[in-house]
């Protein structure tokens, strides 16, 4: 049996989510052996946890970066096409045939 079957999942308390926030910011997403052992002991989190919080939050962070560049190309995209169509003559001329 796997030792995660024995184990309890518990949330990151508000106090640790908020270290690991600033760490995370201090650093830029950047960490190493030093920094990690610190984490460890400030938040008593383990050093497994805490990479994978890291890793997560990075994950977030290109999401967001994506998610945002997407929609900055559509805007322009429907920017570009409405001011195509201010400057364009119409396709079709329609004309009412009695």
């Amino acid at each position: 049996m796997p030792a995660s079957r024995g184990t309890k999942r518990t949330k990151k308390s508000a106090d640790q989510v908020s270290y690991l926030n600033d760490l995370y910011l201090r650093l830029g997403g950047k960490w190493d052996g030093k920094v990690r052992k610190e984490a460890m002991a400030k938040t008593g989190l383990s050093r497994i946890q805490i990479y994978k919080w890291f890793f997560d939050r990075q994950l977030q962070e290109k999401s967001k970066a994506a998610k945002d560049s997407s929609s900055d190309k559509s805007l322009e995209a429907e920017e570009a096409m409405h001011s195509e169509a201010e400057d364009s003559q119409p396709l079709f001329l329609v004309e009412k045939i009695n």
